[in-house]
């Protein structure tokens, strides 16, 4: 466990009334980065405690207490994460988005939930769209809504794919990230997919993405992985699952050297400037 969680952990077990929400929200204050990091951190201990020892289930309860409907977005979004129903789930994001209408991470974050488990892409785009309208700088919106782009896998959504890309890359202001990965791993997607469009050589931004090197976060690219994958030869199924590992798990990176097209593509800057702007 890094420093913050450590701090997390300490901070559940000794801090009487001690609210995690009110501390990432003061966080959001200093940076998103750091706040996102305390919630994501907070979603682990609270999974992980559930099964740990009586005072790591008791850290838990505490931090479960602290965290209640009603203070900020984030508390629904707890709340929904612990639902294991997804009708029910589904309930408490709306019920959420009556209270913070104006909250792009949770809209997003519901987005994210329409896609990936009730697979209703047109109402995760239409969401992705509504927190893009209230968050317009944010490039992980943006990167989401290649993925659904590709999901949809029709003419008109991979020829707006690019666009896409070259937003996050814009967006990520020459600081590569993981979303910037995510992004380009789409972009390289999308053109396999209909490789009449301008390649803009997503795939080896990608590999100077990965050179470069990033803090790893939570994603998952199989949903999307399981409806596009099955158009391509197994061949290229592995290898994008394989590129998938590597943009998620830096230790995974060495999985690229089997395949002949990654050992011999040269990397370039992905912020290197597109043909098309």
């Amino acid at each position: 466990a890094g420093f913050d969680e450590f701090m997390l952990e300490l901070a559940v077990k000794l801090v009487p009334k001690f609210d995690l929400d009110v501390t990432a929200e003061r966080a959001e204050k200093l940076g998103k980065e750091r706040a996102e990091r305390y919630r994501e951190q907070a979603a682990k201990l609270r999974e992980s405690s559930a099964r740990g020892s009586t005072a790591e289930r008791r850290a838990g309860a505490v931090l479960s207490k602290s965290i209640q409907p009603g203070k900020s977005w984030w508390a629904w979004q707890m709340l929904a994460n612990a639902e294991p129903d997804i009708v029910k789930q589904d309930e408490i994001y709306k019920q959420g988005l009556r209270e913070f209408p104006g909250s792009a991470a949770l809209t997003g974050n519901y987005a994210i939930f329409l896609a990936n488990q009730r697979k209703d892409y047109d109402a995760a785009e239409a969401m992705y769209k509504k927190a893009l309208e209230l968050d317009p700088r944010n490039p992980n919106g943006f990167a989401n809504l290649a993925s659904i782009k590709l999901i949809r896998g029709d003419s008109q959504s991979l020829d707006g794919l690019p666009a896409l890309v070259r937003q996050v890359t814009a967006l990520c202001e020459s600081k590569v990230s993981q979303t910037l990965a995510e992004a380009l791993l789409y972009g390289a997607l999308g053109y396999e997919l209909a490789p009449g469009g301008q390649d803009e050589g997503m795939m080896a931004r990608l590999k100077g993405s990965l050179a470069a090197g990033y803090e790893r976060g939570f994603w998952d690219f199989e949903p999307m992985f399981a409806v596009t994958l099955p158009r391509l030869p197994a061949a290229r199924q592995e290898f994008y699952r394989s590129l998938g590992s590597a943009v998620l798990d830096e230790s995974k990176l060495d999985l690229l050297q089997a395949f002949d097209e990654w050992r011999s593509l040269e990397p370039i800057d992905p912020f290197t400037p597109f043909s098309t702007p």
